[in-house]
């Protein structure tokens, strides 16, 4: 119906020429020299609340959309599915739109284009329509022309979390290869990748984030998150679109942004409800990541009771006034702010290794550590392994301890051998001097180890900057997880993000380690996480007392067997 449009709009070649993410200052048209360009960080303090319907004038209504005639295939820029020429066509009106618009195909971005209050998502979903009546060249030439409705995506790893993208899902190992298509047309069911509450969204004026980024489009941007799997992400993440992500970088606002009445509620942001595969090189046979079901060792292919990565449900956490786990006061770091470094690329991942002797090393005690704790490294993993109340971060930062007193080989053998520090990375457009002092720190070292084996020594580098604010953490007993996935490890899992730029985040994006790296969320057993409570809470009266009690009989009984001992004894 408008095959030049779908060519035109999110796809490979425009008017013949190549275009690619990784040379956005070199893109066509209105690209680098547009006012109005799209994606953008929508700050939703700043969104204005349109209670009296002058700019969103009623709901949003969606006709036809529960089944659609489509074709699919990988254009080589992202995965796409176009209406079949001469189909039934959705329709979408009402809310911000002023007419009826037609749909013409959605694709993919992994990570999102758009950003909320600095806060990315694992992928976004574009619905792209026209206006219903005009032809392509019309359409590009008003302002209202296009419209695209953006889908956010976050990943779960939840027993539902398969639904909405379960029509789609058997594309993605058959469009794996660049500029494949799917064999034959189906017909798909688009409401299951309308967002939970499609009235919940933002809305501006914006352009097509791809060449020749035309300002012609009405952007709706829903800000309730569709729930995806786990397994379907790592699948999507696998396609071959030229490299690791698929997405614009974030453009300047310089314009109104409206919020609907919907949308006044709390938003669910990655980083706040808890939005790099720990290959640690301390095990002789590493495998790839894409192929979890051949890693050796009985843990990994069996499953134990402790296995990790986890999916932390906040509900679920115990917060620690009994000091049951986390018996040893604050967590003490030591030595962490010049640590002497060499960077590896081992092809699973970034690492950096502590330089000299074990006296060199910086440590870690306290919190739920009885031990010291030498720092032998640490790596980054891109999606984050764990995940807090379903939801992922765009990296983790995991730095890895050896209990003092052991060996590696011993520590590998003990439940509290290894000590793994965990960290949340979320990207953000405008750093402040702290946090652009963290993306620097890293920026002067990973461009150098963008391929494997590659190699640099004499780092020096302030770890302490990588750290957020030492009270708040999540931690439990768990497993390695790369192989053989022992269960020796304390995890300290912080549960504030630190930020990073978006610069910093593709430059990980480009590193020669293939694609995402990070193992499968297990399946909870006899996992015990627990926090310490809030620095400003003191323990509940009621929870003293019964804690004072229980010593008061517990000495009590020891009183009494020992008095009952000595008496015997002296018969």
């Amino acid at each position: 119906m408008w095959p030049f449009a779908i060519l035109l709009i999110a796809a490979g070649t425009i008017h013949g020429a190549e275009w690619s993410y990784d040379y956005e200052t070199q893109w066509p048209g209105q690209c680098n020299e547009g006012t109005m360009q799209s994606p953008i960080n929508i700050m939703s303090r700043s969104a204005l609340v349109d209670r009296h319907g002058l700019h969103i004038r009623g709901p949003l209504v969606f006709r036809g959309y529960n089944k659609v005639n489509v074709t699919a295939y990988n254009d080589g820029h992202t995965l796409k599915w176009s209406l079949v020429d001469d189909a039934p066509v959705p329709m979408v009106y009402g809310g911000p739109l002023r007419g009826n618009y037609s749909f013409m195909q959605f694709h993919l971005h992994w990570l999102s284009e758009h950003a909320i209050d600095g806060m990315k998502y694992p992928m976004e979903i574009h619905m792209v329509h026209i206006k219903t009546g005009l032809t392509l060249d019309e359409a590009l030439q008003r302002p209202d022309g296009l419209s695209v409705i953006a889908i956010l995506c976050q990943v779960n790893s939840g027993g539902a979390s398969d639904y909405a993208l379960g029509e789609i899902e058997r594309y993605f190992p058959k469009l794996a290869e660049r500029n494949s298509v799917y064999p034959e047309p189906a017909v798909l069911d688009f409401t299951r990748l309308f967002s939970p509450e499609p009235q919940s969204f933002y809305t501006y004026h914006g352009s097509l984030t791809t060449p020749n980024c035309q300002e012609v489009v009405t952007w709706v941007v829903m800000d309730r998150p569709l729930i995806i799997s786990d397994t379907q992400y790592k699948q999507i993440s696998r396609v071959d679109v030229g490299r690791i992500d698929n997405y614009r970088s974030l453009q300047a606002v310089d314009r109104e942004i409206y919020r609907s009445l919907a949308s006044c509620a709390s938003t669910a942001l990655p980083g706040l409800l808890g939005l790099l595969i720990t290959f640690l090189n301390l095990s002789s046979s590493l495998s790839t990541v894409l192929n979890e079901s051949s890693w050796p060792g009985g843990f990994c292919k069996v499953g134990g009771k402790r296995q990790s990565p986890i999916d932390i449900q906040s509900k679920n956490v115990i917060i620690d006034f009994e000091k049951t786990f986390i018996k040893y006061g604050k967590l003490k770091y030591k030595g962490y702010e010049a640590v002497l470094l060499t960077g590896i690329n081992n092809g699973h991942t970034v690492q950096f290794s502590t330089e000299g002797d074990n006296s060199m090393h910086p440590t870690l005690t306290g919190g739920p550590l009885k031990h010291d704790y030498r720092l032998e490294q640490l790596h980054f993993h891109w999606l984050s392994e764990h995940a807090v109340n379903g939801a992922k971060f765009p990296m983790e930062i995991h730095f890895v301890h050896v209990r003092s007193d052991l060996k590696v080989s011993e520590a590998l053998n003990k439940r509290d051998g290894l000590a793994i520090v965990s960290v949340f990375c979320n990207v953000k457009t405008e750093l402040n001097s702290e946090e652009a002092d963290t993306s620097e720190e890293l920026m002067h070292h990973i461009p150098l180890l963008m391929k494997t084996a590659n190699r640099i020594s004499g780092v020096l580098m302030d770890l302490e900057k990588l750290i957020p604010a030492k009270d708040s953490y999540y931690s439990y007993l768990g497993s390695l997880t790369s192989p053989e996935c022992n269960e020796v490890v304390v995890w300290i899992i912080y549960d504030k993000p630190i930020h990073i730029s978006d610069d910093l985040y593709r430059v990980f994006g480009n590193v020669g380690v293939g694609r995402h790296n990070y193992r499968s969320l297990q399946r909870l057993s006899h996992h015990q996480v627990f926090q310490p409570p809030p620095a400003l809470v003191a323990t509940p009266l009621a929870v003293q007392m019964f804690s004072d009690a229980v010593k008061v009989i517990r000495n009590l009984f020891r009183n009494i067997t020992s008095f009952v001992s000595r008496g015997l004894h002296s018969r």
